[in-house]
């Protein structure tokens, strides 16, 4: 299962809001369950395939989205992206438009 916590993502704030504080900074966020298997699939390759980003523009993410996502093992990884990148195991990544499509369309 796939939980996406987010914000509209144009929204500036006067600091970058980081992943632990997104539900208090943000009280507006909306909820987006995914439990349709093929969805889940595009979205782990998205964040499998997602390129390095360059440290010299980006140094930290400043949190719009936040995802859960709940394994089989009952693991859980939490990932938190902005409009450009993501954070995945210590690592900044570059976001894509396809993915935060299926993480941000409501039905």
């Amino acid at each position: 299962m796939v939980t996406s916590r987010f914000v509209d993502l144009d929204i500036e704030t006067f600091a970058d809001v980081k992943c632990a504080d997104f539900e208090k900074y943000f009280s507006d966020f909306q909820t987006k369950v995914i439990r349709d298997s093929i969805i889940i699939t595009q979205i782990i390759t998205y964040l499998n395939d997602g390129k390095t980003a360059g440290k010299e523009y980006y140094q930290n993410v400043d949190t719009r989205i936040k995802l859960e996502l709940k394994y089989n093992n009952d693991s859980v990884e939490i990932i938190c992206m902005d409009r450009f990148i993501f954070q995945r195991n210590n690592q900044l990544l570059i976001n894509t438009d396809s993915l935060k499509y299926l993480l941000t369309l409501t039905e």
